[in-house]
């Protein structure tokens, strides 16, 4: 269906039964650019411990649900990702024209003109800073959301910069920290690997890939 058209939002329940679930078709789709960024994607689940599971991936839903919700509940939510995705239209519109720099830019407007969403604006900045080449100031910016508060995919783009600066051993020491405080996080294991690998660690680094895969 998603093929077939376009859909400005998607519910999608995290448990789809046997095979992927949720969290890995919004992975698919996204990778794939089957939806575009200004697509809604909620995802709905009985777990209680969902944030968790949220918090270690590369990619989360713009928000999530927990079952059972009123239709209230569902209103509320959607209305204040629609409001989230209108501020970062601008950004999106960039990004997808493949004006990066500029779209790295339009993300301090962003937080300038909505600072409810400043957290985000800047975790998307660094991201697009790296992918333009620009590793030093998106370190700084992972450094500075680590000394507000210590989330997970900050302390992975931390590690991604001082990689891409060969600084493979502090990268390294905070990977190895993640990957043990958070077993299910498989951006932390691959980026490990990786670093491994750099160093001609390959025994470690087959270790850390096996880990993954266990």
């Amino acid at each position: 269906r998603i093929k077939q058209r376009k859909y400005d939002v998607i519910v999608c329940d995290y448990n789809l039964g046997e095979g992927r679930d949720g969290q890995q078709l919004l992975e698919e789709l996204r990778h794939t650019k089957l939806i575009s960024l200004a697509t809604v994607f909620l995802m709905v689940t009985a777990e209680r411990t969902y944030e968790k599971v949220m918090s270690a991936v590369e990619l989360a839903p713009d928000d999530y649900l927990i079952k059972p919700f009123t239709a209230e509940a569902l209103q509320l939510r959607l209305s204040q990702v629609l409001k989230k995705k209108h501020a970062f239209a601008p950004v999106y519109r960039l990004m997808e024209e493949d004006l990066l720099a500029e779209a790295a830019n339009a993300c301090d407007r962003v937080s300038t003109l909505t600072p409810a969403y400043t957290i985000d604006a800047w975790r998307l900045k660094a991201e697009l800073l790296i992918s333009v080449g620009h590793v030093d100031e998106a370190r700084q910016i992972y450094e500075r959301i680590l000394a507000m508060r210590a989330v997970p995919w900050a302390r992975l783009g931390l590690a991604k910069t001082l990689f891409l600066q060969e600084r493979q051993e502090e990268a390294e020491h905070i990977l190895l920290d993640l990957v043990d405080e958070a077993p299910d996080y498989m951006a932390a294991h691959d980026n490990l690997a990786r670093v491994q690998e750099a160093r001609n660690d390959l025994e470690s680094a087959m270790a850390t890939l096996g880990q993954a895969v266990a």
